[in-house]
């Protein structure tokens, strides 16, 4: 195991550019950020850089509903029009970012979303994939039939047969109706 080294750390926390945070967010998620008064840029962030952005997101608008006085924001989500649902998607998006953020020993670097991308599919689930496939190839749109997968797809993560990354995976890489 490798020695912690915290001068080492540090610098890789403060000027360590690493994080695309617009390779993570949909459009949509940025279009509500710029609702909320904040702008991505096109850059590579720090670790330190999305901790604020993350914390200044958190006071500015969350609100802890199981304190008992309940934590005032410093601004009111209603005046942006973002609804509190949609505002609570963001926050986990961007808290999935941060599962990305890998430290090893003193080094903090970024791990792909998608590591492992062979990996084994429920048999069930790869004759329908195999369908779906052969029969958008010949021209016949089965928007119906992909909608079935992706239903199977998340009972399969559900029942832990895939885990969610994987089952994102095969839902953003299979899918052959909108692209």
């Amino acid at each position: 195991m490798e020695k912690f080294d915290y001068e080492i750390w540090i610098k890789d926390y403060y000027y360590k550019q690493l994080i695309n945070v617009k390779k993570y967010l949909s459009d949509d998620d940025l279009n509500i950020l710029n609702k909320l008064g904040y702008e991505i840029e096109e850059k590579l962030y720090t670790n330190k850089e999305f901790d604020v952005l993350i914390g200044k997101l958190l006071s500015d608008f969350y609100i802890d509903f199981d304190e008992i006085d309940g934590i005032k924001p410093e601004k009111e989500l209603a005046e942006t029009g973002v609804e509190r649902e949609r505002y609570n998607k963001l926050l986990d998006n961007l808290f999935q970012i941060c599962n990305l953020i890998l430290v090893k020993g003193s080094h903090i670097e970024m791990k792909e979303k998608y590591q492992n991308e062979n990996f084994n599919i429920p048999y069930y689930l790869f004759e329908e994939i195999i369908e779906y496939i052969e029969e958008t190839a010949k021209g016949k749109c089965k928007s119906m039939k992909w909608e079935n997968i992706k239903k199977l797809i998340r009972l399969a993560v559900i029942n832990n047969r895939l885990t969610k990354n994987q089952g994102e995976y095969l839902i953003d890489n299979i899918c052959r109706e909108h692209k």
